[in-house]
């Protein structure tokens, strides 16, 4: 729906500095700015003027912000206004309060302004698909209560008693007829009650048999549906008493007794006009009952779909933009979610000593409540992170906040993997420590696999101390480290794979892989071509030894041709085009075409690094060449392997916006051009070259 309206957006700050920072960033046409320096403030302009969207100060003079984020939610506004938390502070207890306080987020002060501006942005959106939800329940109601006249009884969900007077006063008024009686089913269909004029159960098998035979044949519908014939019952009913059925979905929910309005014995159906009044009058009965079904339906499954919109917006503020780069370590992880937003997490940190760490979890549930708890071991992480000497110290620093948290609560307790990439003496060793989580698995380069051995281990939050495993392995040249959530062996099994350390690592093909980059993506795009996925999958892989760290051009031959893998800068476009153009040359191309395509490559590869996403210059590449039928097939593939938001698409040429003459260059030499993303993984551009062409 198109919103008329500005959007209200009230900023509650003590510093003028702050809110006119804020202020000039979330300024626009569609947007009203309000201010309020103190929770007095801002707690008369939500009375005055109902805000959109409150993005709130946590320390405020006088009522703080967390007494005035409580306020609000006491107000049980439906829907609720979302409030993004601000501070100063990165207090863990901070943070948490605010998220358990009611808060949608939480944003330090000196966040990033660009981010802030998307984040508002979507909240407005979900807080607009809630009040479209609320309009489209008010109306649903205003359409069944105009069904016709008096069957907005029908319609609301009145009382039986209601429902039926009005409807009995309405027929006699209109028909001269009265209502008898009403009988509904029961849900076991062995019995009837009588809800109209008296209540009562009846045994189905003590009715009248006429009655009992009609209703046996609505049910089956053995009668057409379309102007149903009504019964005359036996003398021991009132004279002259005709029954109408109605049914909604298909079922046949019961059946309404008229007779003449005045006593006399004059039967029914001798008036030709009401026996067509009364059949439509009593499709219209089923009609409004479906509606109220469908309706509570589609409101349940509206509200689902913006809860899971909620969550899939908190869940992505904590997922890592990109994967730090490391000259030892070739690194490449992705969290793929099903069909509702669960609690798999995954982060990189450094620990006290300046080493990188990374953490991975898997929270049990699903939806809203996965997604907020995922903030707060995300918010344990960065703020223990930088504390910790290693991986089980980290550990266990996080479960003496979790086991205060989880005590006495229905709360899970969280199954984890933190992970040190080398120290000071073992730069090529990788330390880890285990809490219940999946076994990480080792490929070695000669293709053997095994699961790293650990101890037994309980999940964070269940015992104070916990129960921590801890191990360390050396990763040689070609080596890799493979830490997944239990969705993975979920999909595995799914396949009829056996489960097992080799059947995985066949599985995942890391030996086809070079760089972990790729690896991933084609684990994504296996997982992807499943009939189903039950759960969400995580995968962090981690080779030994980096193979284009030092800015090299690493060539890969394969069975179908080569590639090239690189990282994304400007000393390597060079590089590239010469090594392509030799390949080409051995392969027969001729010169001018050999210029002509390493130019387009040469295209693609500039406009990577000038559009690469999440501001990263220096991004993993690969080039592949390899023959296909009368040609050659390219692709020029950009990693990313984070949690950025894919382009909005390509231009008609295959590529991004923002392309030079190589475009046209592309269009003119490549018979196809085609743009393939894998979510949050990668992007390519596949070309096909024919000879001649």
């Amino acid at each position: 729906m198109t919103r008329e309206s500005k959007y209200r957006i009230l900023i509650v700050d003590d510093s003028d500095e702050m809110r006119e920072v804020f202020s000039m960033l979330l300024r626009s046409a569609k947007v009203e700015i309000l201010g309020a320096a103190t929770g007095e403030d801002a707690l008369t302009q939500f009375k005055t003027a109902p805000p959109d969207l409150v993005l709130l100060d946590y320390d405020l003079p006088g009522i703080s912000g967390l007494d005035v984020l409580k306020v609000i939610r006491e107000r049980g506004d439906q829907p609720e206004v979302p409030v993004i938390m601000v501070s100063g502070s990165g207090l863990p207890e901070v943070r948490y309060g605010s998220i358990e306080a009611g808060a949608n987020d939480f944003q330090p002060k000196d966040c990033d302004l660009a981010d802030l501006t998307v984040r508002v942005q979507r909240f407005l959106d979900i807080h607009d698909a809630q009040l479209d939800l609320e309009r489209e329940r008010r109306q649903q109601g205003e359409r069944l209560n105009l069904l016709i006249q008096g069957a907005a009884l029908l319609a609301g969900g009145a009382h039986p008693d209601v429902i039926y007077a009005g409807l009995d006063k309405e027929v006699q008024g209109q028909l001269g007829i009265r209502i008898a009686s009403v009988l509904e089913l029961t849900s076991a269909g062995k019995q009837l009650r009588l809800v109209y004029p008296e209540k009562e159960i009846l045994i189905r098998d003590d009715i009248d048999p006429g009655l009992a035979s009609a209703l046996e044949k609505w049910e089956n519908c053995e009668e057409p549906v379309e102007g149903e014939p009504g019964v005359v019952a036996s003398p021991r009913h009132p004279p002259g008493r005709l029954w109408f059925p109605y049914r909604a979905s298909g079922r046949l929910l019961g059946a309404i007794g008229y007779h003449q309005a005045d006593g006399s014995r004059a039967p029914l159906g001798s008036d030709a006009s009401v026996g067509p009044v009364m059949a439509a009058l009593s499709r219209l009965i089923g009609l409004a009952a479906e509606n109220r079904e469908l309706s509570a339906a589609e409101r349940e499954r509206a509200g689902y779909e913006i809860e899971m919109r909620s969550a899939i917006v908190a869940q992505e503020g904590v997922l890592p933009r990109e994967i730090p780069a490391d000259d030892r370590f070739d690194t490449a992880a992705v969290s793929i979610p099903a069909r509702s937003t669960g609690g798999d997490y995954f982060g990189y940190f450094l620990y006290a000593d300046g080493s990188r760490g990374s953490f991975m979890s898997d929270i049990v549930g699903k939806g809203l409540e996965a997604a907020m708890r995922t903030m707060v071991l995300n918010t344990l992480v960065r703020e223990h992170g930088p504390l910790a000497r290693g991986p089980e110290e980290l550990l266990r620093r996080i479960n003496s906040v979790l086991h205060d948290r989880l005590d006495g609560s229905d709360e899970d307790p969280i199954p984890c993997t933190a992970i040190r990439f080398g120290s000071a003496g073992h730069p090529d060793e990788i330390e880890l420590a285990n809490a219940g989580h999946e076994l990480p698995l080792v490929v070695r380069a000669d293709g053997s696999a095994a699961y790293v051995p650990f101890h037994s281990s309980f999940p964070l939050g269940w015992h104070e101390p916990p129960r921590v495993a801890a191990s360390s392995i050396r990763l040689a040249p070609g080596d890799t480290l493979v830490l997944y959530s239990d969705g993975l062996l979920d999909i595995q099994q799914s396949s009829d794979a056996v489960i097992g350390a080799g059947k995985l690592a066949d599985w995942l093909g890391l030996e086809k892989s070079p760089l972990a980059a790729l690896a991933v993506r084609r684990a994504v795009e296996r997982v992807k071509r499943m009939d189903s996925q039950p759960d969400d999958v995580t995968l962090i892989l981690v080779k030994g030894t980096n193979p284009i760290a030092s800015g090299d051009l690493v060539t890969h031959l394969t069975a179908e041709g080569v590639d090239y893998f690189c990282r994304s800068t400007l000393e390597n476009v060079g590089r590239v085009r010469k090594a392509s153009a030799e390949f080409m040359t051995s392969l027969g191309v001729s010169g001018d075409d050999v210029f002509n395509i390493t130019s387009v490559l040469t295209e693609i590869h500039t406009n990577a690094i000038v559009h690469g996403q999440a501001g990263r210059l220096d991004q993993p590449l690969r080039i592949g060449i390899r023959e296909a039928i009368g040609g050659l097939e390219l692709e020029v593939e950009e990693f990313h392997c984070g949690g950025y938001q894919p382009p909005v698409g390509p231009s008609r040429s295959g590529l991004r916006d923002g392309g030079g003459m190589g475009l046209v260059l592309a269009r003119k030499v490549m018979e196809r051009l085609e743009w393939v993303p894998t979510e949050r993984i990668s992007l390519r551009v596949r070309m096909i070259w024919k000879r001649g062409g």
